[in-house]
């Protein structure tokens, strides 16, 4: 059965190199290349939690999407990949910690008001909490102020980020056009809504993709 997946993949594959159809032409690659803008900086089993697809077929996807220059990669104890352009290298690790199950948690409790310490370790591991505020305190993007109780603080610099990222987003997404436009193909903004923008592509094919251009709101899912 694994043989003749990815023979099927393989046979894909060469389809499309022969046909030459667009590489978002493939309803799938369009849905891995969404997530991955919604929530940079995760594994391939992860976007193949999110999005309904075998990991094999992600897998495959992703390296559709590195070779044509969509898609970065960071091996950080786990191999993590990333849409190039929307996340800026020296961000990565940050990232990594927004999209893992419990990263995500302790910062979105944060974007809402300073957490004791004892708030913050409900259903998370001593151990996994400190590790996760070490790493946020090494990257200046908490404060932890002692006292009576030990409170933990967002920094200024992670809000600073977040507009920064906002910016950054709205040029992504003008890159991200103009590289479509560079294949032949007119590219139409047909919506937005909750920091996606969709689409609609014309050319050989016609088809319509969402991308996320805010990823540390989308990645923390605030406003």
């Amino acid at each position: 059965m694994r043989l003749r997946g990815i023979e099927k993949i393989v046979k894909g594959e060469e389809e499309e190199e022969l046909e030459g159809y667009h590489i978002f032409s493939n309803r799938n690659r369009r849905e891995v290349y969404r997530e991955l803008t919604r929530r940079p900086c995760v594994t391939s089993s992860q976007i193949s939690q999110s999005v309904g697809i075998n990991v094999r077929n992600v897998i495959w996807h992703l390296g559709k999407l590195k070779r044509e220059g969509f898609v970065g990669e960071l091996r950080e104890r786990r191999q993590l990949y990333y849409p190039l352009h929307l996340v800026m290298e020296s961000d990565l690790s940050l990232f990594s910690i927004l999209n893992s199950k419990q990263g995500r948690k302790i910062v979105r409790s944060l974007y809402f008001g300073c957490k004791s310490i004892q708030e913050l370790e409900e259903n998370i591991s001593h151990t996994t909490l400190y590790r996760i505020l070490k790493k946020l305190k090494d990257m200046k993007m908490i404060d932890i102020h002692r006292g009576r109780r030990s409170l933990v603080c967002l920094e200024e610099e992670f809000f600073r980020k977040v507009e920064d990222y906002d910016k950054l987003g709205l040029e992504f997404k003008k890159k991200f056009m103009e590289k479509i436009e560079t294949r032949g193909y007119t590219v139409e903004l047909i919506g937005t809504y909750d920091y996606e923008v969709t689409l609609r592509i014309s050319g050989k094919e016609k088809f319509t993709m969402g991308i996320f251009i805010s990823p540390i709101r989308t990645s923390l899912e605030v406003s």
